[in-house]
Formats: structure tokens, sequence, C-alpha cells
């Protein structure tokens, strides 16, 4: 006959006289001589052979793939796949893990179709840590896992004579920026930002404490900086200056107050710097 019986997990390769294939064997559609008493032909088969396939899922490095004979109790890899920032939690048939879940090193019995198993991850959790970078009072840490979204403090540094432009992921500004209050997806490591400042720039100006001609032009300097002061003395009649040029570093508005030989020095507004007591 060329009608060909059917069985789960196997392939039909023909007939034979014994049940265990070792007689005369006959292929479907294929014609016999009819024997002098009743003969019975037995179908023989072959297990059907299918794939274990692994999905790294997001990850890397995942098993290769194996070949397995239905109905064969088979083990699941014992190598995890990897993935950065995450805990390898086994495999699973369906990527989303709402399938069936198999760990490493398990076993089952190989069905009539192909298995795909895809890595299955739990998140990592890490810090953002923040560094004032030279000012006070920086934030405390804030946590997130591994590809979350993560907000930034609403609060920020201090430091005297700058202001405060930002966080950097370097300490030099030259990294990734972000704003208070801004978002960032956490990375698959500990963070530290660093907070970026712009100094203020302060004033530097010259009272000459009475009439004098020629007197000094005043500067504008950043917190911070070093200036020089002036090394023109103005000029007054029947004295001299009795300051020296000297370097000075401010972080606020700044008046210097010359002295005269022979004058008591007037204060002038604002933040000063003593002068020196008249020479005699």
């Amino acid at each position: 006959s060329s009608t060909v019986p059917t069985r789960v997990g196997h392939t039909f390769v023909g007939w034979n006289t014994v049940a265990n294939g070792s007689g005369t064997s006959y292929v479907a559609g294929n014609t016999l001589s009819m024997p002098a008493a009743p003969l019975t032909l037995h179908a023989q088969w072959v297990a059907d052979t299918y794939s274990i396939t692994y999905f790294a899922n997001g990850g890397s490095t995942e098993p290769a793939a194996q070949s397995e004979t239905f109905g064969t109790v088979v083990s699941v890899s014992a190598t995890p796949a990897t993935r950065t920032g995450y805990t390898f939690d086994g495999w699973n048939t369906q990527a989303d893990g709402l399938g069936t879940p198999r760990t490493s090193g398990s076993s089952f019995t190989m069905s009539n179709a192909n298995v795909d198993l895809y890595a299955q991850w739990t998140a990592q959790t890490f810090a953002v840590a923040f560094n004032a970078n030279g000012g006070t009072a920086a934030p405390s840490n804030v946590s997130g896992v591994t590809d979350s979204t993560v907000t930034l403090p609403a609060s920020t540094p201090t430091r005297a004579g700058h202001d405060f432009l930002g966080w950097n992921t370097v300490q030099a500004g030259t990294g990734t920026g972000y704003l208070a209050s801004s978002t960032l997806v956490m990375p698959s490591n500990n963070l530290t930002l660093w907070a970026q400042w712009r100094a203020r720039k302060f004033e530097v100006a010259y009272d000459v404490n009475g009439v004098a001609t020629n007197p000094p032009v005043g500067v504008v300097a950043p917190t911070g900086s070093s200036i020089q002061s002036a090394t023109v003395p103005p000029e007054r009649t029947g004295s001299g200056p009795s300051t020296a040029a000297a370097p000075l570093t401010r972080s606020s508005d700044l008046s210097v107050l010359t002295s005269w030989h022979g004058h008591t020095p007037r204060r002038a507004p604002g933040p000063t710097v003593a002068a020196p007591p008249p020479e005699h």
C-alpha cells in the first residue's frame, strides 16, 4: 500500500516483517510476492530530531544550540548568558517570561517541536553620588536599577563667589551634563556627578583718598583669580602714596584705599583694605 501511517515525533521509513526491523524490509508502494501463509508487516520509525535554541534577550554570549531527539530526556545548558548590569535568572520559553521557566542544568523530555529559550534578567541597583567639587552641601545619593529613569535632586550645593551651573559626569565638565531636577537613564554602574561652577566677577576699585591726579583704573576679575594692584601711583601735591603694588585675591567687591604721607587716610564705603599708618 502507498498509504503510510503517522506517529507523533517520528518519521515513517517503511515496513518490515519483524517489529524490530531485523526481517525483510519493504518500501511503501512497492510490490511483494505473496507467501503461502499470512504475513504481517510492521511499520518502522525513526525519532525526529529537534533543536533547543538559546536567546540572550538583551544580553550576550548565549549557549550554542542543541540538537535533541524526540522523547529523550535532555538537559538545559548550564552556561548562563551574560548582561552588564543585570543578574541572570534562568530561561523561559517566552521572552517576556510568561512561558515555561527552565533553570540552567535542569532536565525535561524533548517534545515534537523546536524549543526556544530566552534569558531572563533582574536589573541590578546602582547609586548616583554627588560631589560638590569645591562647594558644600551636596545632595544625598540617589539610586536606581540599570536602564531605569532616575530624577536628580532639586537641591543644589553652594560655593562662595560662584554660581552653580549643573552637574557633569566628569570633574572638569567635559562629560555629560545634567541640570538639577532633570532625569537620567541609570547606567550599569555607580555614577558620580560633579558640581559645575562659574566664578562670579567682582570689581577692584581705587579710592585716591583725597584730591589727586592720575587715579588708577579699577578692574573686574573672577572669584579666586589673582590680580596685581595698581603699579602706577596717583599724584597729590605735597604727598606720596605709601601703598605698594601687591597681588589681590577676593571673592567680593573691593575698594583699595590710598594712604598719603602726611595725611590720615579716609575710609571708603564698602569692603576695604586698611591702609598702613602714616610714615613719620
